[in-house]
């Protein structure tokens, strides 16, 4: 067990590398944008990200979850054939929609975007969503499925490392702003499809099969709606607060909602390698055991984490961003509380696609962006961005109990109830105490917090006998080792 658990430790950190590089550039450049880029800016810069995502998201319909579904039920050339029917699809669907956007986009995003143009920047956006799904629908669910992680983090960090230096060279060189930043994130997606078709090529082999098309449409329709919703939940209260808030208290709220964008990367990474292993063994009746005690150990991980994300990430903001983002930092704990929703979904999510009941995770997300956008529409116009967040909130909370309760009815998985009972009960408590306590300088008000952290889990945890005999022991050896090595 323990043996598995230092597997999965490794993969994780591996993932969570590529994934923070990759995705978590966004993340690491969020600070520097505060001094390049006025909050109007970094508003416009958001909304064009929110027509890029959701692009993405509508290419990617057919090809992230078919991959990690069927990976294993192929193999060799029938593999091949269904991975190349899967590409071709994708550049179908994708370069039909550029051409179509880009005819019409003048006037269509008129009336979705009041103070934002579609020349010159969601243009930008536009095409860079074409190379990017092109570039990775195949290539990025194939190498997590294949659990080829060293080649995953390679690959991520390539990429991330090209499209960093190009936006620096654009923005902080070049002093051209939110342009610069669209335009390095398109040039990056240009040059990476060179590496990225080796890797299609070598995986793929380009022919079109029907019969593969109606697994894959049968499998992928029902998602539809998840994906946009999925979108929805992420990114649809960007375009309601355009319409009541000013440009200035959105690109505060979008920069609250990035600064914390590396939760979700962590979440995802642990998710990139559980889901493997639960595909492998959810019929393994010997793996039972196991299953459920890594379910129990993931939900502590991202619990926890999430916990000390909650307490600091608001003298964080305080600390790193120039001070006229600082009004962000109450917007962050709430979005911070929607991926740790987010995160602990993921495990009846992986067993609703196990089933392959798809049209339940449909479910779960429609009811869930439905909640986010009616709350939106309700309340952003009486209390402005603080709403929107406590929404986003609530509506992940929503999907994750949809969708729960969802899979509990399948009986692929037993949880281990009265432990993460606890679990909740004491991240629920450090929480509520932590937020208590508040100073002026922000460097004494994360100290602080980062102590009643240090105090309260551990403390809560043993006290409420949520350690098994066996993980006690485990925990007092690692604690002898840190010893020794700190004596030396």
């Amino acid at each position: 067990m323990f043996q598995t658990l230092k597997q999965f430790g490794k993969r994780s950190v591996l993932y969570s590398a590529g994934d923070f590089v990759a995705r978590g550039m966004v993340f690491v450049l969020t600070p520097l944008y505060s001094y390049f880029l006025s909050p109007e800016e970094y508003a416009i810069l958001s909304l064009a990200s929110v027509l890029s995502a959701l692009l993405g998201c509508i290419y990617a319909a057919f090809s992230t979850a078919s991959i990690s579904r069927f990976y294993f039920d192929f193999d060799g050339q029938r593999r091949k054939r269904f991975l190349g029917t899967i590409f071709l699809v994708v550049l179908v669907v994708g370069g039909g929609l550029t051409i179509i956007l880009e005819l019409g986009g003048t006037r269509f995003f008129a009336l979705l975007f009041y103070d934002v143009p579609y020349d010159p920047y969601l243009r930008y956006a536009v095409w860079t969503a074409l190379f990017v799904s092109a570039a990775r629908s195949i290539t990025i669910p194939l190498l997590k499925a294949g659990e080829q992680v060293k080649t995953y983090a390679v690959i991520t960090v390539v990429q991330a490392s090209i499209k960093t230096g190009i936006i620096v060279l654009f923005v902080v060189l070049l002093s051209q702003g939110v342009i610069g930043i669209l335009k390095g994130q398109l040039w990056a997606a240009l040059v990476m499809v060179v590496p990225f078709g080796v890797l299609i090529a070598r995986s793929i082999r380009l022919a079109f099969s029907w019969s593969d098309w109606k697994t894959i449409l049968l499998f992928s329709l029902p998602l539809l709606p998840h994906h946009l919703a999925h979108w929805g939940l992420t990114l649809s209260d960007r375009i309601i607060l355009e319409r009541y808030v000013s440009l200035e208290e959105l690109g505060l709220y979008s920069f609250g909602y990035q600064i914390c964008l590396g939760f979700r990367i962590i979440t995802d990474a642990l998710n990139s390698v559980w889901f493997p292993y639960f595909f492998k063994n959810a019929l393994n009746q010997a793996k039972q055991r196991d299953i459920s005690r890594l379910i129990t150990y993931y939900w502590a991980v991202v619990s926890l984490l999430g916990t000390v994300l909650i307490l600091l990430v608001g003298p964080g903001i305080r600390i790193v961003a120039e001070s006229s983002y600082h009004a962000a930092a109450r917007i962050a704990p709430w979005v911070v509380l929607g991926y740790l929703m987010l995160g602990l979904y993921y495990v009846p999510n992986n067993v609703l696609y196990f089933a392959k009941k798809t049209e339940r995770v449909a479910l779960g997300t429609v009811l869930g962006v439905g909640t986010n956008i009616v709350l939106n529409l309700l309340l952003v116009p009486l209390w402005g961005s603080i709403a929107a967040a406590i929404n986003t909130f609530v509506a992940y909370l929503v999907v994750f109990l949809v969708v729960f309760a969802q899979a509990s009815g399948e009986n692929v998985v037993r949880y281990e109830g009265v432990r993460i009972a606890k679990l909740f009960v004491v991240c629920s408590l450090t929480c509520t105490i932590g937020m208590l306590v508040f100073f002026q300088s922000p460097w004494l008000h994360l100290l602080l917090r980062g102590a009643v952290i240090v105090v309260c889990v551990p403390l809560g945890l043993w006290l409420m006998s949520f350690f098994s005999r066996s993980e006690i022991a485990v925990i007092r050896l690692a604690v002898g080792r840190l010893r020794g090595l700190c004596i030396q």
